[in-house]
């Protein structure tokens, strides 16, 4: 919380974005040719009215909030650090498969804001290009899968950091369990066998391999090596991928095929 609410901190991104963040801005994003914020003059831009709002107002408030965000990431990561260094007592045979953590697999869904807001930026920055630019769209298909692996990896990427406890905490209940499973399947089957000898038949109990203990096994072999929700998962970043391909696809259909641009 500390560092969360840090005023340094956030002093030191408004300076970031102000120095940095501007030369990062010119050089890669901004437009190389004319448009509503700027006109080219050699090597330079020259802002229009509104450009000078858009250049010193509008991109550092953008930039501040998207780096803020990426601190929070830092942070969750740490969290996830600091937690896996303690000695988590996992159960291999927990429902959700995942030792007791699974509920941690859920945690894509808090970061869906963020997904959706680069989707629109990215959508925006490419429909810059095929407007003032006339680029292909279909040129920029390695950028957006490159962007989307990325967050994928930088949002579920932590959770892995539980997998060597998950491991081991896998295979100590596959080890346990199965010994046990079958020490008490020999036990019922003996016993099974002894009264067999010595009751008549209609007195003979149901012979049964204690289904619990098969259950219990299946669910150790079940466990997963990383609390990830798939589904969870899987839902909200296609959702958040999607929401940022329409945007694109519609300025895309505005703008005209890309082959008209060629």
């Amino acid at each position: 919380m500390r560092v969360r609410n840090s005023v340094v901190l956030e002093a030191a991104l408004i300076v970031f974005v102000y120095t940095a963040g501007r030369w990062v801005w010119l050089k890669e994003v901004a437009l190389g040719s004319a448009s509503w914020y700027a006109m080219p003059e050699g090597a330079n831009l020259h802002l229009t009215l509104p450009g000078y709002w858009f250049a010193f107002v509008s991109i550092p408030i953008a930039q501040f909030i998207l780096l803020r965000w990426y601190l929070r990431l830092v942070i969750w990561f740490w969290l996830l650090w600091r937690a896996s260094r303690l000695k988590l007592r996992l159960l291999p045979t927990h429902p959700d498969s995942a030792g007791g953590i699974g509920f941690l697999g859920r945690s894509s869904y808090a970061f869906a804001p963020i997904l959706f807001a680069q989707g629109v930026l990215l959508s925006g920055i490419i429909a810059n290009r095929l407007l003032y630019e006339g680029q292909n769209l279909l040129s920029f298909k390695m950028t957006i899968v490159a962007m989307a692996g990325f967050f994928v990896l930088v949002i579920l990427g932590p959770l892995t950091i539980f997998s060597p406890q998950l491991a081991s905490a896998k295979q100590r209940g596959l080890r346990e369990y199965g010994t046990l499973a079958t020490s008490r399947q020999i036990s019922t089957r003996s016993c099974y066998t002894v009264a067999r000898k010595t009751r008549p038949f209609w007195a003979q109990p149901t012979f049964n391999l204690s289904p619990i203990w098969e259950t219990v096994t299946q669910w150790c072999v079940k466990c997963v090596l990383c609390p990830l929700d798939i589904t969870t998962s899987r839902s909200c970043h296609s959702k958040s991928c999607c929401i940022g391909w329409s945007r694109l696809s519609s300025n895309a259909r505005k703008l005209g095929t890309p082959d008209q641009h060629n």
